[in-house]
Formats: C-alpha cells, structure tokens, sequence
C-alpha cells in the first residue's frame, strides 16, 4: 500500500483577494509520487462548490523557483458535491527544488475565474545531481509561438512577420494548382484594437498600434493578435481588450504569448469564446512595466 504526504486546504472564491500564501507543507524531491494537496474550493458564501452544478472546471499552473512552468496540471475531483479536488504532485514537478507557485483557477469555455495563488516548499533529498529548467506546455505549437514572439524582430527584423504573411499570400494566389483547387486569400489587414480603460501603446519605443489581422486561406482563418502596451494595473492578470465575436476563438484558448520587457518573464495570453483578451503573469504586471504580445489562432 502506497504512503502519501498530503496536505489539506481550503480556498475561497471572492473578490477580495486570490492571496493564500504559504500552505506550510515541505515536500521532498524523492517524493515521487507520493506528495500530494487536497483542495477544497468554497464560493463567497463559504458554501462549498457543487462541481455537478457548474461546467467550470479546476485548472492548475505551478511556476518553480528556477523558472520552470508547469502549466494545466492533471487535477482530479474526487467529491464533486464538495468541491473537493486533489492534485498529486507530478514527477516533472517534485524533481525541482525550491519554492512552487501555485494558481488555481475554474474555467469553461466561455469565461474563467482565477480562485487562488499558493504556494508549498520542495526541498533536496540529497540524492540526485541538479535539474534542468523545464517548461511544460501542453501543445508543441504553443512553445513555438512563444519562441517566434520573443525573438523573430531581433532575428530577422521588425517588417519580418508582415513580409512573411504577404509572401505567403502572394504564393496561393499565384500557385492556386499547387492546392488542387481555386484558392480564396484574403487578407484583412492591420485593424486596431481597442484597449482597455488606463491602457495605452507603448509608441514611445515602437511605433505601433495594438491590433489584429484575420487571414483567410481558403476554409482556413487565422487570427493574428499584436501589442506592446504599458500602464498595466497591479495584479498578476489583466484584461485588456475584447476582439470582436467574428475573430473570436472556437473554444478558450491560452498559450504563451509575450514578454515582460523589462524583467523578460513570459507571459500567457488567454482568449475566452467572447473574445475576450488577458494577459497572465507569475509576478504582478507593473504599470511602468511595458509588456509586448503576439500570438496567433485558428479558427
């Protein structure tokens, strides 16, 4: 019979504050397998939630201490009417020492609310050498999304993105044989995006606009999304604008997509079905702070 160390907590939702802190558990990195937290989620009433009575689901993210992101952690819940999850700590996450950040939120589709921030303690069993950063995304595309964000401007220059598109678009419509069929390209061009009420462009270091750009291919669409922007609030999420329903999302989505720049932290965009756009961070966005997006999807 497997031994499990475990700990219990209880979380709220409300809209005070989503700060729970240090829940005063130590793993171990030999713990593999066998560390484990039990969650169970409460509504402003303190009345427990019933996971049969809601479509939103628990969605977890742990940042290490040596940057490595775990993002959507298997969770399972095993009381439903008790708003009971339990998450077994994984074996990618135990291996890293240090301090875990934890956030737990509850989504579905259409809109998400992000419950809690925690965080437990890993320390060295002494046995194994050091481990590598590592980051877990879900999807491979994801990764490359991110990467193409962080560097394709300084790499191939400003104009590369735009000239790329525009290439690719003159080559269907030049070679429509090449696809067995007639193809239908348009483009719609750059069309800005308004922000949010505080949030303005950071033009003063790249003269530019926050917008979107649909690509048609085809059935094909895809929806490109572009800014640097600054005047952030305090927090570590923030909505910062609403894409019109026709370029929305089929589903939610949330992939990374941009960069603090001026601490370089990686930040995880995410896209509700109604178009709406925020932008998440482990540490809280600074209003100072100018952050710059680019992410992409189908739809």
């Amino acid at each position: 019979m497997t031994i499990y160390k475990n700990k219990d907590i209880e979380v709220n939702v409300n809209e005070r504050t989503v700060e729970i802190g240090n829940i005063n558990v130590n793993f171990y990195t030999e713990d593999n397998g066998t560390a484990s937290i039990r969650i169970k989620i409460k509504n402003q009433q303190g009345i427990p939630i019933n996971f049969n009575n809601t479509d939103m689901l628990p969605r977890l993210d742990l940042y290490a201490a040596d940057e490595s992101v775990f993002t959507n952690e298997p969770v399972d819940i095993i009381l439903p009417e008790q708003g009971l999850i339990h998450y077994k700590v994984s074996k990618n996450v135990i291996r890293h020492e240090g301090k875990m950040e934890c956030k737990l939120f509850l989504e579905n589709e259409t809109d998400s609310v992000h419950v809690a921030n925690f965080y437990f303690v890993i320390k060295d069993s002494g046995v194994k050498g050091l481990i590598d950063k590592e980051v877990k995304i879900p999807f491979i595309e994801d990764t490359i999304q991110k990467l193409i964000s962080e560097n394709v401007d300084v790499i191939f220059g400003a104009d590369f993105k735009d000239q790329v598109i525009n290439n690719l678009i003159e080559y269907a419509n030049s070679k429509p044989a090449l696809f067995k069929s007639e193809v239908n390209v348009k483009d719609s061009g750059r069309i800005p995006l308004p922000l949010n009420e505080g949030i303005i462009d950071n033009k003063q270091t790249y003269n530019d606009i926050t917008h979107y750009r649909l690509i048609e291919i085809g059935n094909t669409k895809q929806v490109i999304v572009y800014g640097n922007v600054k005047n952030l609030a305090d927090g570590t999420t923030v909505h910062i604008a609403n894409l019109p329903s026709n370029v929305a999302p089929t589903k939610t989505i949330r992939l990374p997509g941009g960069t603090d720049l001026t601490t370089r932290e990686m930040i995880t965009a995410q896209v509700l079905l109604t178009g709406k756009v925020t932008l998440i961070k482990q540490n809280v966005f600074k209003p100072e702070y100018p952050v710059e997006f680019y992410f992409s999807y189908y739809i």
